[in-house]
Order: structure tokens, then sequence, then C-alpha cells
């Protein structure tokens, strides 16, 4: 049966572990610092199982009354990343959050979060008192994680993502992507693709929304079959585009609006593989403003202020620590559509070559 502890989900204390194992408080104290004084093995094994069992961590706000605070915060990726330092996308906002922490003399703890999503995912390792909160990095599924962690009174700020009951910092989506999508409609785009993010996400969500209102404000109709349902990566971006040239051969889209950078790039070379020429035959646009090569990919995309996400997601998870607010705070730091060459008004005969 499950106990009242349990049940009203409170954060665990030492007095509960001592209570559930039947020692003092001491003894348990002596258990979690290995001294100083001994405990026999049978009564450590019967305090483990239940600070296992509990889930105990003891807080940085205990630490810091003990003189031990937790100078470190996390940075959390919460699914997995080749490469952190080199993405142009986790890069630039990580390095904001370094600058942040060497500015306030902390130590940044990255958790790669590559079984974020397991069944068997072990959250005690981001509550065991090491971090006095975390920033969490592009968060497009997981909330129940992230919930159970803020529920043991962890901080926790979101950088480039929004969810209810967590604090945040991203930019204005829907409305860059309103912006973004009303721009191909004014060259006299009428049949636009558009390349959805994961229906989990936040992010991706007020892109889409962005997308429809545009849409609305134009009286144009969005074709169901121009719509595809991607994951931010630029594999599902090629395989999405590939699929809608050929399920749309015999009436294409003119332009295809892209989620991310990632996925855009997905479609261009898909585009290429079609025997298509960005913009002439198919107008590209994107999310981020990450592509490395734009002299050969000249994108039309949003650039966000990758480092100031950063900077201000970790500026935000230092004001929740000192301050521990009621209600959680959300930061929106404007970004701006870049025009390059990757729009143009659509082909005079509608429809380009969508076969191989």
């Amino acid at each position: 049966m499950m106990t009242g502890l349990m049940a009203d989900k409170r954060r665990p204390t030492l007095q509960d572990i001592a209570r559930e194992a039947g020692v003092s408080t001491a003894t348990v104290s002596y258990v979690i610092n290995n001294g100083p004084r001994d405990v026999r093995p049978d009564t450590k094994r019967k305090v483990l199982d239940v600070i296992h069992r509990l889930q105990y961590s003891p807080s940085s706000a205990a630490r810091q009354m003990k003189g031990l605070p937790a100078h470190a915060f996390g940075v959390v990726l919460p699914h997995e990343v080749e490469s952190v330092i080199g993405s142009p996308y986790f890069g630039p906002i990580l390095d904001g959050v370094l600058r942040v922490a060497r500015r306030d003399h902390k130590n940044a703890m990255l958790f790669t979060g590559a079984t974020w999503m397991d069944e068997a995912f072990d959250f005690s390792p981001y509550v065991d008192g090491r971090t006095e909160g975390h920033v969490v990095i592009g968060a497009s599924n997981g909330l129940e994680r992230m919930l159970a962690i803020h529920s043991r009174g962890i901080p926790l700020v979101l950088i480039n993502a929004r969810y209810p009951l967590l604090s945040s910092v991203d930019t204005n989506n829907e409305e860059c992507l309103y912006s973004l999508t009303c721009h191909l409609i004014e060259l006299g785009h009428k049949r636009i693709a558009f390349l959805a993010g994961p229906p989990e996400s936040t992010t991706a969500q007020e892109r889409w929304t962005g997308f429809e209102r545009a849409h609305r404000q134009y009286e144009i109709l969005i074709d169901e079959d121009f719509v595809k349902v991607g994951n931010f990566h630029f594999q599902t971006g090629y395989e999405r585009t590939v699929s809608l040239f050929l399920e749309t051969k015999d009436n294409p889209p003119t332009a295809l609006v892209a989620a991310n950078d990632d996925m855009a790039m997905g479609a261009w070379k898909a585009a290429i593989e079609f025997g298509l020429s960005v913009p002439r035959d198919l107008s590209i646009t994107g999310f981020d403003n990450t592509p490395q090569d734009f002299d050969n990919y000249p994108l039309t995309t949003v650039e966000q202020p990758l480092v100031e996400f950063g900077i201000q997601g970790a500026d935000l998870l230092m004001q929740i620590v000192r301050e521990r607010p009621q209600q959680p705070i959300e930061v929106t730091v404007p970004s701006r559509i870049v025009t390059r060459n990757s729009t143009a008004p659509p082909p005079k005969k509608s429809g380009g070559k969508t076969s191989q």
C-alpha cells in the first residue's frame, strides 16, 4: 500500500526516512554521509532501502543551511544529441548558459538525457542536491519527467519550449511563423506545404498556429495532403518531403514551410533529388537560422537569438533559486525573419517536375 508520504508527493525529509526505517535521524545522517560513526550493515541496508523507496535526496536549501551550497546548476538535454558543442543549435545556447555560470562563479553540470523517455528513467541524479536547479534545452517531450523533478522542489527553466506550471524562455513562435507564411502568400503562393514538429511540442504547436493564422487571414484553405509531421530532424524533413512529392505529383505545392531549419534542409535535399530548383520551382523556409552553408543554401528563415536564450534561461534560473516565486515566469525573447534567396514568386506554370 502506498504510504501517506508517497500519496501526497511531498519531498521526503530526513525525519521521514528515520521514521520509516525505525532509526534515529542521526543514524540516517551517518548512512547518507558515510560517517562519522559506523552503522551496522543490516541497519544501513534498511535505511538505504527506505531512501530508494521514497526517492529521498537532500535539497540544495538543506545543503546551504549546513554550509554546503550547491555551487552548480544542471544543463539538461532531454533527448540524444550527436554533438552538443558542434551543434549550431545547442552550441550557442550552451555558450549563453556558460557565460552566466562563469559570471556568477557557478559550475554547470551537463545531463545528456539519452534515456529521458525510457520507462526505467531514473531522475534521482537530477534531484540529489548537487545542483540548485536545471535549465532544460529544447524539450519537445518529457513533460511528465519535468513535472516529477519540479514536484521535488527543484527549480526548472525550459529554454525554447513552454509548458504550464514551469518557467520558460522562448521566442514569439506563432508570430514569426505567421509572418513567414504571410511573406510566401504575398509573393503569390497559395499551395504551401508544412513540415510540422512533433505534436507534443509546444514550440511545434505554436508554429503550426502561426501557419494556420496566416491562411485564415488570406482566406486560403490548407490542403491536408500538404501537411506532414516530423520531429525537427533532417532525416524526417527529407523523408516527409519525398512522401509529399510522391503523393501530390499531380498538384504539388509551390512553397514549403518547415518548423525548423534541419527539416528545411532535409526538404531541400529531397527537392534536388526530384529535379526541382529552389526557389524557381519550390520556395522553402525554415526556423532557427542554424545552417552552416548559407552561400550554397541561402535559406529564408527565422533567426532565433540562441546565445541570448542561454543567458536569459540561466539568469531566470538564478532568480528562481534566490526568490522562489509562487508562479512560473515566462520570458519571451523576440526573433526576426531573415529573407534570403530560397523564396521567390511561384512558377508561372503551376507545379514543377515531381517525378524521378
